[in-house]
């Protein structure tokens, strides 16, 4: 999640609903993700890409899942938006939506000797800051 995002996602629909003042229609948001800043992907790939001993396969994530409706509710707090704002529920669950265990970051840890440090409400308020920015230029 972060700056440059299709509209149709999560965050960026999110910022526009705070922007608009609106409510948005949620599904229940008990799905868990390993939400990871694009900054910190960004930053992981360059350090991969400097490493001289990558390994062939690893995960590029926090290892910490998070709820949907937990992303959302940190994503109100930075917007200010009312909570009731988020009406969870108003959407059906998808009967395919993936279940997530943690993600596996040891061979990233190990190999890098490093991890994503932006926890989510500093990644959501940096692609806010980010939004507002480019909107006010």
């Amino acid at each position: 999640y972060g700056e440059g995002e299709k509209p149709n996602r999560l965050l960026p629909q999110l910022m526009q609903a705070a922007q608009e003042g609106s409510a948005i229609d949620l599904t229940s948001g008990i799905q868990e993700r390993d939400f990871t800043c694009v900054h910190d992907v960004a930053e992981g790939l360059l350090r991969l890409a400097l490493c001289p001993h990558p390994p062939k396969l690893l995960n590029l994530g926090t290892g910490r899942l998070l709820s949907v409706r937990e992303f959302c509710r940190v994503a109100a707090k930075v917007f200010a938006m009312p909570e009731e704002h988020l009406r969870f529920g108003t959407r059906t669950d998808r009967d395919d939506e993936m279940k997530h265990e943690p993600v596996n970051i040891s061979r990233l840890t190990s190999a890098l000797e490093w991890q994503p440090t932006n926890d989510v409400r500093e990644g959501i308020q940096r692609a806010w800051n980010a939004r507002i920015e480019k909107e006010d230029s």
